[in-house]
């Protein structure tokens, strides 16, 4: 969904603007700062495992929206799961067990997000125009 995609990666845009919001909008885990193919699939295989369904993946590394906000997203993930809930919960869980970065927001932002997101990997760098 390109509209709940936008809105996530301007969330993490703006959240990153205000660290006031840490704790409240949304907060993250450094881990061992690197996340791997091998990572996704071990992620992956156990929330199957657990939930008896796939990842709820909304967006899969580079896409248009992540690139229209500045933001290099290769090599991350978005999961559309609330932290808060059960399923997100895990999610946080299991990531810190296995020491692998994320961004929790927990909640949408009128004109900014449609709703709550995991970011899996270390946070997205901001993408450098090429002259």
């Amino acid at each position: 969904n390109v509209r709940l995609q936008k809105g996530m990666a301007d969330l993490e845009n703006e959240a990153l603007s205000h660290p006031d919001w840490a704790g409240k909008v949304y907060f993250k885990y450094e881990g061992s700062g690197m996340f791997s193919p091998t990572d996704r699939r071990t992620v992956e295989l156990a929330f199957v495992s657990k939930f008896s369904k796939p990842l709820p993946i909304s967006a899969d590394g580079e896409t248009a929206v992540h690139r229209s906000f500045g933001f290099d997203h290769r090599g991350r993930v978005d999961v559309a799961l609330n932290p808060d809930q059960p399923e997100g919960a895990w999610l946080i869980h299991y990531l810190q067990t296995k020491h692998i970065p994320y961004f929790a927001f927990r909640a949408a932002v009128p004109h900014k997000a449609t709703g709550a997101h995991i970011h899996l990997g270390p946070e997205s760098t901001r993408l450098i125009a090429s002259e």
